[in-house]
């Protein structure tokens, strides 16, 4: 009976140092398929990965006003499938600045362009021709344009209406000279009219 108990008891042990190396043997694996895991994670990649050096811009217009590139170019490499574009609106500079370069050593410059820094150069100097314009008010928004164009159309339309209206009856019956002479004044008044409404004046 004696020697029994010694065995089970020595089964006992063995099974615990055996379930010991078991746990060690499986937390080991399980550490080297997290490290592994990382090892495949590229650094910067996504949106949650670690950056180094490169910030991500909240927009496009940032973008373009930190990197000095020219707006038209990124939005080139949006259109051409470039990663850099995130979430919300968001560019990774990581990304975008590699893609642009490539694009600037390739065939995609406009064409009298022979760098990508002349390229930069002249959109840089329209940039400052468009803010001076601004400064100076000499330049107005498209959509300003197209409304005050339209209220001019519907300001000459309505007085040539009413001179369709009031001048045949005006005119019937008189001389030749006598029409022109009116036909003369109704111009030189609308002339005159739309002038002062719509004159520019600084």
């Amino acid at each position: 009976m004696r020697g029994e108990k010694v065995k089970t008891q020595e089964r006992a042990e063995g099974g615990k140092r055996r379930g010991g190396r078991g746990a060690g043997q499986g937390a080991q694996a399980k550490g080297t398929k997290v490290a592994a895991k990382n090892k495949m994670r590229p650094e910067g990649s996504g949106e949650g990965g670690a950056r180094r050096g490169f910030p991500v811009f909240e927009s496009i217009g940032q973008a373009a006003a930190q990197l000095g590139a020219p707006l038209a170019m990124i939005k080139a490499a949006k259109r051409k499938g470039c990663k850099a574009f995130i979430a919300g609106s968001r560019v990774d500079s990581g990304l975008l600045i590699p893609f642009l370069f490539g694009m600037a050593t390739g065939n995609e410059l406009p064409e009298g362009m022979a760098s990508a820094g002349e390229w930069l150069t002249t959109e840089k100097a329209k940039r400052e021709a468009i803010k001076r314009r601004d400064d100076e008010k000499s330049a107005m928004p498209v959509a300003e344009a197209c409304r005050q164009a339209a209220e001019a159309c519907a300001f000459f339309f309505a007085e040539l209406k009413r001179g369709e209206r009031e001048l045949p009856p005006a005119l019937a019956g008189l001389p030749a000279v006598e029409i022109f002479k009116r036909l003369h004044n109704f111009t030189e008044t609308l002339r005159k009219a739309g002038k002062g409404k719509f004159e520019v004046r600084p």
